[in-house]
């Protein structure tokens, strides 16, 4: 309690006053307990579970690109950003194209741990030698290594990286969008 009370700038014994003692702190200080916790004050206020938003599917999309409606929202699609370790990498230029354009924002959700279950996926890593990439994650040749595929072909692939941590993009933010 006092470490948090520390991170968040307050006095040493602001966390247990709150938590043990039952004083209501003010907004200003309850927002900065959640900043150093990093917890969404919306969790704290609102219970466990994350916002979540049902978005209605209302069309398919196939070869061509172009789409046909489905009848009546046959189907919901459930989003939520889980405030785990999220972070945003935003796009600079034409590197990564076609698939991410410039401006666009890639939200990413942080992994510590457990990366062959991303093996696939397009990730934000951050190498052991404090080198950050958006590429897409495959499998080394040797053990708790791997391999970063580049989308565009004039792109360097990595091999055998060595990661500090990997987070998998999870929504795209277009830009103008």
């Amino acid at each position: 309690m006092k470490g948090l009370s520390m991170a968040a700038g307050l006095n040493p014994t602001k966390v247990r006053d709150v938590l043990k003692r039952g004083q209501s702190p003010s907004v200003e200080s309850f927002l900065s307990i959640c900043e150093a916790a990093k917890v969404d004050p919306t969790y704290v206020l609102f219970g466990d579970e994350p916002p979540r938003v049902e978005i209605p599917v209302v069309g398919m999309v196939s070869a061509g690109e172009g789409w046909s409606a489905v009848e009546d929202n046959i189907d919901q699609m459930e989003f939520a950003l889980d405030n785990d370790d999220m972070v945003a990498i935003e796009v600079r230029g034409d590197s990564m194209s076609p698939v991410y354009r410039n401006g666009d924002r890639l939200i990413c959700r942080r992994h510590q741990r457990a990366f062959d279950n991303l093996i696939g996926l397009d990730c934000a890593v951050l190498t052991e030698d404090g080198r950050g990439f958006v590429k897409i994650l495959r499998r080394g040749s040797r053990p708790n290594r791997f391999n970063l595929k580049s989308y565009n072909v004039t792109q360097e692939d990595l091999e055998n990286v060595k990661l500090a941590w990997v987070a998998p993009v999870v929504w795209i933010k277009r830009s103008g969008a």
